[in-house]
């Protein structure tokens, strides 16, 4: 009785071989390694069974699967007469895909935490050998990869056991670090003294046997360099069939399913196919021409689709296989010489044609040769994409091997070449100079030249929610004709009109200021496109940050229903909606999931990404979330065309070069933001925020609390660099704000957003910057238009804008933690210069006094008449009391006492005592208040919030309250005071439950708790905050004159 199942993409061995997989054996071939060299290794194409080979060694040599060995290589080659090296080892297997590279750590921190995870797990595996062992304890389940690895290795000797290390797709960290990040990140890793090749050298060093695959040598090559890690096997006679399936192999696989019912027809019929399709793979010269392979994984996928329906797979190849062709596409992508890619095209079609090629096989070659010619032929070869055929002459011949690589891998590497974009070629096909200060606006004239010296029809556009034009600006470059605008607010519409009419950007245009719900298309005629995006705000990061977002349960989140009426309405031929990438996690995904079925609904395909501006030459970052909506076929976003994921690695367009050039008036270039906070701007070095003059960054005088502000908080620009997001609206300190301690002028600000210098914008500054800020950048909407113009309505450019296929990841988000690290370093650079802090100096005392207006002002003042008086003073413990004309008595009315949660505060007291001898109940806010002032004017935190910490976050303050003379709401007050039921929303039960009294008396408290400075926020104050839902942020009064909750109304 043959086995039942059929291993498709199954890799694990022991799986195959206790539940009753089919397995062809191989184990022939582990005498045969045993007899060379020690350390070898061995490269083959993706999915040839490799990684299968590699878990069989593991079997077959560790000590820990002695118990099994019966039941896994009973009746194979190899059990039938083992070698004496069987279970002798402590293997460790590693499998290097299996990095995650999309953590946001460094790339040693990325690797090291997939080899402490390897090698945790490998304890375990060994619990019984090594788990009573001192030297295993005392690393286990700790950081520190190079430690564990060198107690198993100690562990091994003492028990008598060698040590050997499989590494499976040693050379797909480095290609993801390649494809990613670029050579320079690759270079200083594999070279000199970088870790992966430290860690090589460990294992050379170390082990006792060696085996390693991979697909190519490249990587092996440059690890090598200077020392010689293994003996490279992948081209000798007696391994070429190490892995993959022979013809006899096959034909017996297949039989044997035929044989046993598993399918009705002939075996014979679907060998001829499978033949034609995944055979003739040959890898080492003496063999060609007389023994070829099979791809084992692709033999296994068709059997498995003909067991399964009865039928041979519709699709000969596999989905999986291009994406494995996407890689070199990317590896090449990264060197690019344009001599080579001129001379690929030509031995592509050669080679498609079927005919065969000559060239000499590269057995090892670094990366900077990667576009060597010769070199870059082997990787054909490496890759599957070719294989050895013959020896014609004394020459080796090479030919694709069968229809799967024909029809598919070729098809996808003539795309490769013919991919490869460059920004400043581009721009030179266009007629215009790339990298230049203001370049988009040169590329949107030249684009806006090219259709209106050509017979092309425009493309008829609605433009819906229009704001102050961005999305127009960019699609009307590209040959879309802005017919009507529609946009609610008059100062958006009132830059529209400034932009509209004869011999003006949009001279067929008609603005129509009014609600979208009152629009109808019937006078409009035939629209083939839509563009626009329905406000944000019930899905934007301030939104989650209020406490959840609205989404679709907003008035302005269920305007997207409009839009879909439109498209019910008009029937264009497409659509582009774009929104805030919170969109799609709104409402745990529910108001994604209406948007994307509403779309469906009326009859669209969409197709939808996240991008980040800067990635098309945008001198901002700015992640939105883009959908185009096709009603026939299909739609591919454009590939960035600048920074680590475009194909030419193009450097990204920053923000200095961006405004370079720009006349601005004196006023304009007047540096200095003025207010509280403004004097810190100067210290902050370029690209860094607030996060400064925080205790984590170092800083000696920290004046804010960690993530207590948005990251746009004091934010100076790097000239160097893209800017961060501009915002619509903002504070007194929102950034982006120029290196040169000044706010950007509104000509900077629509070069930042790539708006047209002679682009006209409604209003003063403060209001055009929010027009700007809540725009699409044109440069991002004019490369949009340009992929839509090619694929939905066929016009060709002068270029050829390459796209991402579905798989492809783009990478920004993965970068963040890399760019703050590098911002990081330079903080602490800067405040390892600067002196050390003292706070204070002890015994302290110090009075004054003080008054606090009704919207919590408070300031310090001469001895006056309602003035309070503070007496400061302590050692040990600071003691701040209150004191006014009026009070009668000795004993103060309350105490509030502060203390550390077990942290380091920076206060230099153990506590802190808050008393009043006042019978003004404003006394109990003054006192809170006058304690923050003393905090700020130390130089500690610049205020109470700095002090503890944000709200959603674990607070730094521990405090309690006690009363001492008759007070309203006192215990009440107390409980807040000492946390309870703060920094989380609860509902109106629980605080009935736990202050004692009923739902009015809730609303009343509230009253009472705001008249003393806390901020309560509830449905009326945030909408996001669900009906009979309450939240106070803070245990102390954070209100002051200045504060936005001050205006809003808690019933």
């Amino acid at each position: 009785m043959r086995p039942e199942q059929i291993p498709y993409g199954v890799k694990d061995f022991k799986r195959i071989r206790l539940e009753d997989f089919y397995y062809v054996d191989k184990t022939a071939f582990i005498r045969r390694l045993e007899a060379r060299a020690n350390f070898l290794f061995f490269v083959r194409p993706r999915r040839f069974g490799k990684s299968l080979l590699c878990e069989t060694l593991r079997c077959y040599y560790d000590v820990a699967e002695k118990g099994n060995f019966d039941r896994l290589f009973g009746g194979l080659d190899i059990g039938r007469d083992p070698t004496a090296n069987a279970s002798r080892y402590f293997v460790l297997s590693l499998d290097f895909s299996q990095v995650n590279v999309c953590t946001g750590k460094t790339w040693a921190d990325k690797f090291g935490a997939y080899m402490d995870q390897q090698l945790d797990a490998f304890i375990t595996e060994h619990e019984a050998f090594v788990g009573d062992m001192p030297d295993i304890k005392a690393v286990r389940h700790r950081p520190g990869a190079a430690e564990k690895f060198s107690a198993v290795v100690a562990a091994a000797r003492l028990l008598g056991l060698g040590v050997y290390v499989i590494v499976d797709e040693y050379d797909n960290f480095t290609n993801e670090i390649v494809s990613t990040a670029g050579k320079v990140p690759y270079k200083e890793i594999t070279h000199g003294t970088g870790f992966y090749r430290g860690w090589f050298k460990k294992f050379k060093g170390t082990c006792d046997r060696i085996f390693m695959t991979g697909v190519s040598p490249v990587t092996m090559d440059d690890l090598t360099s200077g020392f010689n890690i293994a003996t490279n096997i992948t081209q000798e006679e007696e391994f070429n069939a190490m892995v993959g399936f022979t013809a006899a192999e096959t034909r017996r696989l297949f039989e044997d399913f035929q044989g046993t019912g598993r399918f009705a027809d002939a075996a014979e019929g679907h060998l001829r196919t499978v033949k034609a399709w995944y055979d003739s793979y040959c890898f080492s010269r003496p063999c060609a021409g007389r023994e070829t392979l099979y791809n084992c994984d692709m033999a296994l996928y068709y059997l498995g689709k003909l067991v399964a329906s009865g039928r041979p797979p519709e699709n000969l190849v596999d989905a999986n296989i291009r994406s494995d062709w996407n890689k070199l596409r990317a590896i090449l992508a990264a060197q690019r010489h344009a001599e080579t890619y001129e001379g690929v095209l030509p031995l592509m079609e050669q080679l498609v044609r079927g005919e065969e090629v000559s060239f000499p096989l590269a057995d090892c070659f670094p990366f900077d040769d990667i576009c060597d010619e010769k070199y870059f032929k082997s990787l054909y070869y490496y890759y599957g994409i070719v294989t050895m055929s013959r020896v014609w002459r004394g020459n080796l011949q090479f030919r694709i091997p069968n229809e799967s690589v024909r029809s598919g891998i070729a098809g996808c590497m003539r795309e490769a070449v013919k991919d490869v974009f460059d920004a400043e070629d581009a721009c030179e096909a266009m007629g215009c100079k790339h990298g230049l200060p203001g370049w988009p606006d040169a590329f949107g004239r030249a684009c806006r030249d090219f259709f209106d010296t050509r017979p092309v029809q425009k493309v008829r556009t609605l433009s819906l929610f229009s704001g102050a034009g961005g999305l127009d600006i960019g699609f009307s470059d590209a040959g879309f004709e802005i017919v009507d605008a529609v946009e609610i607010e008059r100062k958006f519409c009132d830059t529209l009109e400034l932009n509209t009419g004869k011999g003006k950007r949009f001279a067929n245009s008609r603005v129509n200021c009014i609600d979208i719900r009152e629009f109808s298309g019937h006078r409009l005629g035939k629209i083939d496109f839509i563009v626009g995006g329905p406000p944000c705000q019930t899905f934007s990061a301030a939104g989650r940050r209020a406490n959840g977002v609205l989404g679709t349960t907003d008035a302005r989140g269920v305007l997207f229903r409009e839009y879909v009426r439109l498209l019910k309405e008009l029937r264009p031929k497409g659509f582009l909606f774009e929104n805030v990438y919170g969109l799609t996690g709104a409402q745990g995904g529910k108001a994604w999931r209406e948007i994307q079925d509403s779309f469906a609904e009326v009859g669209y395909r969409i197709f939808s990404r996240v991008l980040d501006a800067a990635d098309y030459g945008v001198p901002q970052h700015r992640e939105r979330l883009i959908i185009v909506g096709v009603r026939e076929g299909e739609y591919k976003f454009p590939r960035p065309t600048h920074g680590p994921d475009s194909l030419a690695k193009t450097p990204y367009y920053n923000a200095g070069t961006a405004i370079r050039g720009l006349a601005l008036t004196e006023e304009e270039q007047k540096p200095g933001l003025g207010g509280r906070f403004g004097h810190l701007l100067e210290d902050i070095p370029p690209g860094l925020n607030y996060s400064y003059y925080t205790k984590e960054m170092g800083h000696p005088r920290p004046v804010f609390a960690w993530r207590s502000k948005f990251s746009d908080f004091l934010y100076k620009a790097d000239p160097d660099a893209p800017v961060r997001t501009i915002k619509a609206q903002g504070g007194a300190y929102t950034g982006p704000l120029h290196w040169g301690n000044r706010f950007f002028a509104l000509s900077e600000y629509k070069r930042l957003q790539t708006f047209p210098d002679d682009y006209e914008i409604s209003g003063g500054k403060q209001v055009a910057v929010k027009q700007i800020g809540n725009s699409v950048p044109p440069q991002l909407a004019r490369m949009l238009a340009i992929s839509i113009q090619e694929q939905l309505f066929g016009v060709q450019f002068p270029f050829r804008l390459p796209c991402l296929n579905a798989e492809d990841k783009l990478t920004f988000r993965s970068r963040k933690h890399d760019v703050m690290e590098r911002y990081r370093r330079k903080a602490k650079s800067e405040i390892s210069k600067l002196p050390k802090a003292e706070f204070v100096r002890k015994p302290y005392r110090g009075d004054f006094f003080c008054r606090l207006s009704d919207k919590f002002k408070f300031e310090r003042c001469d001895p006056c008449k309602g003035a309070f008086r503070i007496r400061a003073e302590g050692n040990d413990v600071l003691s701040v009391s209150v004191f006014d004309e009026e009070r009668k008595g000795d004993g103060p009315s309350f105490v509030i006492e502060i203390a550390s949660r077990g942290l380091a505060w920076d206060i230099p007291f153990s506590r802190v005592l808050l008393s009043s001898y006042s019978e003004s109940e404003r006394s109990f806010t003054v006192a809170w208040k006058a304690f923050e002032n003393m905090v700020s004017e130390w130089g500690i935190r610049a205020d109470l919030v700095q002090l503890n910490g944000y709200y959603q976050y674990a607070p730094t303050l521990d405090c309690k309250c006690r009363f001492l003379r008759p007070y309203k709401h006192a215990d009440i007050i107390s409980k807040v005071v000492a946390g309870e039921d703060v920094r989380r929303i609860v509902s109106e039960a629980e605080l009935i439950r736990d202050w004692n009294m009923s739902g009015p008396e809730i609303v009343e408290v509230a009253l009472e708790l705001r008249k003393l400075g806390y901020e309560v926020r509830n449905n009326k104050t945030n909408p996001q905050i669900e009906p009979g839902m309450w939240l106070i942020p803070y245990a102390f009064p954070t209100l002051n004159h200045m504060s936005v909750q001050l205006g809003k109304e808690i019933r």
